[in-house]
């Protein structure tokens, strides 16, 4: 474990399995963690729970008390690709920006479902979320920072693009490929069914030679 894990910090995003029930501030209270807003997203086979400790925690007594959830409450940790189950950060920075939890958390924000101490997350500054969720003032920006999120966003546009036009070459290969199938299916039934008439026509022949 690495000292930046056992350091105290203030805000930790949870990952989860989807089948486990919500993470609540009610059930970290429980284990004297006392968070000031709490939102957690289901997002098909994860969950993903983002809470602010003012106090701040240390990873070392978050684990202990996931652990002890994990016996009380079924929830049963998840880890994605780069990043821990329980992320921390010091504050609502750029590295927390960064995290596909949070990143899906912003995006469907509608959905998720909200407690806080604070107030609306969308008007009290002083929440975690209010800077991820609040409109840019793009007036505010330089040019040269203009500029470069301008290229930034067109090439996730058209990297989004490629993405989509492949998932749906892959989708007409799959579509061909089980029609292919089907055709070779309907075939076979064709084969049994013409057998089967055969076998039942010698059938009938023979039972009557027999009689």
């Amino acid at each position: 474990m690495t000292s930046k894990q056992t350091n105290p910090k203030r805000i930790w995003l949870i990952t989860y399995g989807a089948s486990s029930p919500n993470i609540t501030h009610n059930m970290l209270e429980k284990e004297n963690i006392i968070a000031d807003e709490c939102y957690t997203l289901e997002q098909r086979d994860l969950k993903y729970t983002l809470v602010n400790i003012p106090t701040r925690v240390r990873w070392e007594y978050l684990d202990k008390c996931l652990k002890i959830l994990k016996e009380s409450s079924n929830i049963i940790l998840q880890n994605i690709t780069g990043y821990d189950s329980l992320s921390g950060f010091y504050g609502p920075n750029e590295e927390l920006a960064e995290h596909p939890g949070l990143k899906l958390i912003v995006h469907h924000f509608q959905g998720v479902h909200k407690w806080s101490k604070t107030g609306d997350a969308h008007v009290n500054k002083m929440s975690i979320m209010w800077k991820f969720i609040t409109p840019v003032d793009l007036s505010t920006w330089a040019k040269p920072k203009l500029v470069a999120t301008l290229k930034e966003k067109t090439e996730e546009l058209s990297d989004n693009k490629r993405k989509l036009q492949a998932a749906e070459s892959e989708i007409q290969v799959l579509e061909a490929e089980l029609n292919a199938k089907q055709s070779e299916n309907d075939r076979h039934q064709k084969r049994i069914k013409t057998l089967q008439d055969k076998i039942a026509a010698i059938t009938a022949l023979y039972n009557a030679a027999s009689s």
